[in-house]
């Protein structure tokens, strides 16, 4: 029986707690780890190096350069986690195609970037953590398994979401290590990506909200873009009031108050950071930085 090394490419806030927690199984032998996010390169650095395990960032960092030696005794396995790194299948034929991906979307129906935010957008009820095998098209691999999350279709944003796929993940991580360690056959399902829906990759109008827009619209779009103190590369809400760029973080509904606007304008700015702004049926109360 072959002894398994693993390399493991973490990407977000999700990559890095799965990586905590796989460090407390103690049962497996990690090579190398990648870090696909800048934010978190200097953590996932210093674990690295209190646990002896050698450690790159992706903007410096291919992983064919990884120092390593296919021999009879050992077998390299690469996971990859919410990492939006794109391997070269150079290297998955590199790794004997043993590589790994948990995807935060429902394959084959969300694959790709910002998923998340495109199954809120949809009003999707439900989504999943997805692991696949990987293969060079993106998210195009084998399904192994996939966990459902449920999705309040009116509260539910991209940060709350997150959190819940965040969870998941970290139990599916670890199950998928220790049936690896055991040696355990790994069962794999069609991925049909044909059936794959449409949701915008990126923020409709760039995040630009304005007079013509509908609360509908406007409330989908808040909350598939919601991430609070966290970027996010779909895009974010945002007015122009002065020729500045007003992000705006928070909204409430204006009831049963007749508000009047100066001529030619649907915003009124209260105080610093505080508007309110007029969109195609409602007046909000809006906080922005």
């Amino acid at each position: 029986m072959k002894n398994k090394k693993f390399i493991f490419i973490i990407g977000e806030s999700t990559g890095l707690e799965c990586f905590k927690e796989i460090l407390k199984l103690k049962i497996i032998d990690i090579s190398h780890v990648i870090s696909s996010n800048k934010n978190y390169n200097l953590i996932i650095r210093k674990i690295c190096k209190i646990n002896d395990i050698s450690f790159s960032s992706s903007n410096n960092h291919r992983i064919n350069e990884i120092k390593y030696k296919n021999n009879k005794d050992i077998e390299y396995i690469l996971i990859s986690i919410f990492s939006n790194l794109i391997i070269d299948k150079k290297i998955l034929k590199k790794f004997n195609y043993k590589c790994f991906n948990f995807h935060p979307g429902l394959l084959p129906l969300y694959p790709g970037k910002n998923c998340v935010s495109g199954a809120i957008y949809n009003q999707e009820k439900s989504t999943a953590v997805t692991l696949h095998k990987m293969k060079q098209k993106i998210d195009e691999g084998k399904i192994i398994f996939k966990k459902k999350i449920s999705i309040n279709v009116k509260k539910e944003t991209l940060i709350s979401l997150m959190l819940k796929l965040k969870f998941a993940t970290i139990d599916m991580v670890k199950k998928f290590i220790i049936h690896i360690y055991k040696n355990k056959t790994i069962k794999m399902y069609k991925n049909d990506i044909s059936k794959k829906k449409y949701f915008p990759k990126y923020i409709p109008n760039k995040g630009l909200i304005n007079k013509d827009t509908s609360f509908k619209d406007f409330d989908k779009i808040f909350r598939s873009s919601y991430s609070g103190p966290f970027e996010n590369s779909w895009g974010k809400v945002f007015f122009i009031y002065n020729k500045q760029k007003k992000i705006i973080f928070e909204y409430n509904i204006i009831n049963k108050r007749k508000i009047y606007f100066p001529s030619n304008s649907k915003i009124i700015k209260m105080k610093k950071n505080n508007f309110i702004l007029a969109i195609k049926n409602k007046i909000l109360a809006v906080k922005t930085f």
